[in-house]
């Protein structure tokens, strides 16, 4: 059984019972899997810089990867000086 239908069986269980030794006891184990995952990105993060000592770009690539990306939003410009003037007052209405 892997982890994940674990859990969601665990959560199953749970809404069915609504116990609360059930809750209890899918809530230990959730955060101990979070716990977990955390400890294991981390390491192999670390084990990914170590491997790149000495090579300043390859780190960096390693440190981005870690990041998450921003969400560009690009404004498209248009000459349409009252479709602007529509856009822009339907926008500030909501």
């Amino acid at each position: 059984m892997t982890l994940y239908i674990a859990v969601k069986t665990n959560v199953q269980v749970c809404r069915a019972t609504n116990n609360t030794e059930d809750w209890v006891r899918y809530k230990n184990s959730r955060n101990s899997v979070k716990f977990n995952l955390r400890n294991a990105e981390s390491n192999h993060v670390r084990t990914q810089i170590e491997h790149c000592k000495g090579n300043s770009r390859s780190t960096w690539k390693v440190i981005k990867s870690c990041v998450p990306a921003k969400e560009s939003t690009k404004l498209c410009h248009q000459n349409d000086h009252r479709r602007i003037a529509v856009e822009f007052n339907i926008t500030s209405l909501q």
